[in-house]
């Protein structure tokens, strides 16, 4: 999350940087009347401040992509997960930040994965998803997912003001079983 160590990095590279991927995950979850600052912060701080700081970093990069990892729990709403949810609902918001800006930027709103990621690591954490009739995609999903928004990474052009539609934004998993 440190500002320094990511200019740092970005220095080392040695050559032009074609592109960012920012896919950071802590979960702490609680209730959010008993959540902590801390506890808020836990996933907060990796997801706000790291896009932050890698956007930063990078303005004076010729970027073709800026890939944000998101959750499709801050479309609906997951019990003790204000703070990871709030922190994704940013994410898919500074997409539309760094647009306004004529930056590259997209962001995937991930599902419940089965076969790799913290799920699937978490057996008891997929049961009980499962037994809450969540729809669990696989690898091979979020690849698909992915090279769609590698291929839309611009501003999309708004020609109704009625209605906003973001191409750089994508959620699966969405379904039930």
């Amino acid at each position: 999350v440190n500002y320094d160590d990511v200019v740092r990095a970005v220095k080392a590279a040695g050559r032009p940087i074609a592109g960012a991927l920012h896919a950071p995950l802590v979960l702490q979850d609680n209730s959010f009347l008993d959540m902590s600052f801390d506890e808020w912060n836990a996933p907060f701080r990796p997801k706000v401040e790291g896009a932050w700081n890698l956007h930063k970093a990078l303005l004076s990069e010729k970027l073709e992509f800026f890939f944000l990892f998101s959750s499709f729990g801050c479309m609906f709403g997951q019990w003790g997960q204000s703070n990871y949810s709030a922190s994704n609902t940013f994410i898919d918001a500074f997409v539309g930040y760094r647009h306004s800006l004529g930056l590259p930027a997209s962001t995937v709103n991930i599902g419940v994965m089965g076969d790799v990621g913290w799920v699937a690591d978490n057996p008891e954490a997929l049961e009980k998803l499962q037994a809450a009739a969540s729809h669990v995609s696989q690898e091979s999903d979020f690849l698909d997912c992915a090279e769609l928004m590698f291929m839309r990474p611009g501003p999309t052009p708004q020609t109704d003001p009625a209605h906003f539609v973001q191409h750089s934004q994508v959620g699966f998993g969405l379904c039930t079983t």
